[in-house]
């Protein structure tokens, strides 16, 4: 795969440091300047952040995207194609973070290994609040759970060659979700996510606690991604990024009403950025993207019948 990005060059020497230096690993700050030090942010979605979608936020502001969520054990199980075949990997769809779900330390450090190659960091769900995920043991039930999530981060971060990320929710406290930030940060975790919602709440209801995120930030010397608040407007990415302090703003629901959220955005402009544009019509936005889907033989059905259903 050829590339003359800067920032691919960058990332590639940091990642030989960590490759070849036995016990030296790389600044996260430095990972981050690498990608560009990236502020506008795809979720990782379940059925939403494939390809062709990643692309399309991608041409209208995003500087960061996520694979859908993918369970490790699963990921681990299936033949090299069909694993290609959920990164979804492509030249234009750099930085990338590849996010497994797991509760085995073992597990999440071969899913990784196989999926390194093709990302710039692998990220581990900390954060999913559904019913199903508490069930199979994964996503924020295990924010109860801090040794365990201790041990695969730092299981993972010290056999990977490339950055180790979480996202998470909040506590209802905010001394109990400082510690578990700062835990996470001293198990090796280069990046953190924080949904300022509780593991009670979807992803959309109950309120979003940006003074909580604030505050994480403050505590941790890692890169901070705020995440949650009815994030609908450029004018939301100002206050969110204004209240939070944090690096980034991920967006989920607001992208997938409106691909063009973070719109007019030119890598590494200002954090101040221009109000957005009148919408074009949604339609014009469904057919961009199917233009885009086409392009990708493995784009999943039920992926298109929700993109074109977001959009319109």
């Amino acid at each position: 795969m050829a590339t003359s990005s800067p920032w691919r060059s960058r990332a590639l020497e940091l990642s030989l440091i960590i490759v070849c230096g036995s016990e030296e690993l790389v600044s996260p700050w430095h990972w981050w300047r690498s990608l560009g030090s990236p502020r506008y942010v795809s979720a990782p979605m379940v059925n939403n952040s494939e390809l062709a979608f990643r692309l399309l936020v991608r041409r209208h502001g995003v500087q960061l995207t996520y694979t859908p969520m993918i369970p490790a054990k699963k990921f681990i199980s299936m033949g090299a194609k069909d694993r290609l075949a959920l990164i979804e990997p492509h030249e234009d769809d750099r930085p990338l973070i590849v996010q497994f779900c797991s509760d085995e330390p073992d597990e999440l450090l071969e899913a990784g290994r196989l999926a390194r190659d093709h990302c710039d960091a692998i990220d581990l769900n900390l954060g999913c609040p559904q019913s199903q995920a508490a069930r199979d043991h994964y996503g924020a039930v295990l924010m109860e759970e801090p040794e365990l999530v201790s041990r695969m981060v730092r299981r993972a971060s010290q056999g990977l060659r490339v950055p180790v990320t979480c996202k998470i929710r909040v506590f209802d406290n905010l001394e109990r979700t400082v510690a578990f930030a700062k835990m996470l940060q001293a198990s090796g975790c280069s990046m953190l996510t924080v949904h300022g919602r509780t593991r009670g709440c979807t992803h959309h209801e109950g309120s979003c606690n940006w003074d909580y995120i604030r505050e994480v930030k403050e505590a941790v010397d890692i890169p901070v991604i705020a995440n949650g608040g009815m994030i609908r407007s450029l004018r939301d990415v100002r206050r969110c990024l204004e209240h939070t302090g944090a690096d980034a703003v991920m967006s989920a629901i607001g992208l997938l009403l409106d691909p063009r959220l973070f719109g007019g955005q030119e890598s590494g402009q200002s954090s101040d950025p221009p109000d957005p544009q009148p919408l074009p019509d949604p339609i014009e936005l469904a057919l961009e993207y199917l233009e885009l889907a086409k392009t990708i033989p493995s784009t999943p059905g039920k992926s298109m019948r929700s993109a074109i259903g977001d959009t319109t």
